[in-house]
């Protein structure tokens, strides 16, 4: 295992991961069910996109706990961040008008915002860097997950009950993930060789390679999110059954992608996993392109391979990401995740604009798209050329 062996050094890495999995679920699944959320509250899809769209940015706010982290405070910056994760849901749920549908997904972000960062940065304290890829890749499953597992329980309450019971019954359980959260995570979040690292000055050309390279991958991966399936409909006139399935596909790849950072990251080291990982990325672009057009199969080919190589190199780029700067190792963090949900929303919304209304400029696009994942590369690269001097 990759935590330490003594008993009160061991870290409750189940506990985060089920408890940030939760939150991840009331974030990631309000998209998809987006269409009853907007009639339960009487508006229209484009209405409660824009709503969520703007909410989400509230998860910038993370970039405040940084200093908090790096004194050690992760135990209760992380339940803070499950509280607001509950307080939204509950918000939303219960309420049920279009503001506390903005003001609750806003805490929402803000809470998945704060765990992650939180997260990331006790995970960093706590485990050797030679081990971290699996530790990091065991926590990231949630993301995954969240899809896999929470996408059918919610379609199953809301057809059953109503659009607004599966975040009530989130918010009921992260309220308790965040007593057990509060009691489990040890006191002493610190490594002890920690002390000896606070007087490193960051390397500010490698934070900022580092940095860089997570928002490339990141816009990369979200223009094509925001794309692929209006792509899908008008060019191979898939419909919702078929965009169901290949959402189901792109989740059982999120949570292939994660496992294998958790398994072999370590061995090949973190900064290869992520070269690879855009490869991979590259690759999966260069299908759509030359023949994504052809046939129905290898556009869904084209978009798994992309969307697989994406999952596996930014996993391996968050643990990079938790040992630069590690005397400020929360603050990096921190302003990492927050530059990043800033670029999923400029992502999300250049990506269809880009593509256009009939999406005929997609393979365009995704040329672009791939010179994106290409500047990741070499940015981690020469981060880690300037760290080895």
């Amino acid at each position: 295992m990759p935590f330490e062996r003594h008993d009160q050094t061991r870290i409750p890495l189940l506990t985060l991961t089920i408890t940030k999995l939760l939150t991840n679920a009331a974030l990631r699944l309000a998209y998809p069910f987006l269409g009853d959320i907007s009639r339960g509250l009487h508006l229209s899809k484009t209405e409660g996109g824009r709503l969520l769209g703007l909410a989400e940015l509230a998860g910038l706010g993370s970039i405040g706990v940084g200093r908090q982290l790096d004194r050690g405070r992760h135990r209760r910056w992380f339940t803070a961040g499950v509280l607001f994760g509950a307080t939204g849901a509950l918000l939303f749920a219960f309420v049920r008008t279009p503001w506390s549908l903005g003001v609750g997904f806003g805490f929402v972000s803000l809470g998945v915002g704060i765990t992650a960062s939180a997260g990331h940065s006790f995970l960093g304290d706590q485990v050797p860097f030679a081990r971290r890829a699996r530790a990091i890749g065991l926590y990231e499953s949630s993301w995954a997950v969240a899809l896999l597992i929470g996408g059918p329980l919610f379609a199953f309450a809301i057809r059953t009950w109503s659009w607004w019971t599966p975040f009530a019954c989130v918010g009921v359980l992260l309220l308790l993930g965040a007593s057990v959260v509060y009691r489990r995570l040890p006191h002493t979040t610190v490594r002890g060789d920690h002390h000896e690292i606070l007087g490193e000055v960051p390397d500010t050309r490698v934070v900022t390679l580092t940095i860089v390279s997570s928002v490339c991958l990141t816009l990369a991966s979200v223009m094509t999110f925001a794309t692929f399936g209006p792509w899908l409909e008008a060019r191979h006139s898939m419909r919702t059954g078929g965009l169901g399935f290949v959402a189901m596909a792109l989740g059982c790849t999120e949570l292939l992608g994660t496992s294998l950072v958790s398994g072999f990251g370590d061995r090949i080291g973190a900064r290869r996993a992520v070269v690879l990982g855009v490869c991979v990325m590259t690759v999966g672009s260069g299908v759509l392109v030359l023949v994504g057009n052809t046939g129905r199969l290898a556009a869904i080919a084209g978009v798994i391979v992309f969307f697989g190589g994406f999952e596996f190199g930014f996993v391996a780029l968050l643990s990079v990401v938790s040992e630069v700067g590690r005397s400020s190792r929360g603050t990096v963090v921190a302003i990492d995740h927050a530059l990043v949900v800033l670029a999923r929303a400029v992502g999300a919304v250049i990506g269809p604009l880009a593509v256009g209304e009939s999406s005929g400029r997609f393979g365009s696009v995704q040329v672009a798209i791939s010179g994106l994942a290409v500047l990741s590369g070499i940015a981690i690269s020469l981060a880690g050329r300037f760290e080895m001097h």
